[in-house]
């Protein structure tokens, strides 16, 4: 687990759920990187100015300031992003690596094994957080 995103509808329910994950780290040996951590609160999707969370051990999960963003799978975000940049830039680096793997001298059954493995995950690992229309990977699929 690298990338997670909690929500919560009030600041005792991200405590629970902030609780939960504590408890599930420690039992499988993973540190939580809290420096990392931010909490941004919404109301009637309207950006409110809040404190951070206070865990257990005193650390602090401090508030997302005004005019920051945060990462989330590699792709900055406040309360929406950019996705006609975000989509641009995830095709150009699918195309990427799919010519490089194209241009490589392994076999076609390797080629289509490696094409699987290290360009479709570019254009997967996105799909739960930009929305994708089927048109434009359609697109893609025809450069392919």
């Amino acid at each position: 687990m690298d990338d997670l995103k909690i929500f919560g509808k009030n600041e005792q329910e991200l405590k629970k759920e902030m609780k939960v994950i504590q408890t599930y780290s420690t039992d499988i040996g993973m540190e939580i990187g809290l420096k990392k951590c931010v909490k941004v609160t919404f109301k009637r999707e309207e950006r409110v100015k809040s404190e951070g969370i206070e865990m257990e051990d005193s650390d602090l999960i401090k508030e997302l300031g005004e005019n920051e963003t945060y990462k989330y799978l590699d792709i900055n975000k406040t309360r929406g992003i950019d996705e006609t940049q975000v989509k641009d830039r995830l095709r150009r680096e699918y195309i990427r690596r799919l010519r490089k793997v194209l241009k490589s001298e392994l076999n076609s059954r390797n080629k289509m094994l490696v094409i699987g493995e290290i360009a479709v995950p570019v254009l997967q690992y996105s799909f739960g957080v930009v929305n994708w229309k089927i048109k434009k990977l359609e697109n893609i699929d025809r450069q392919t």
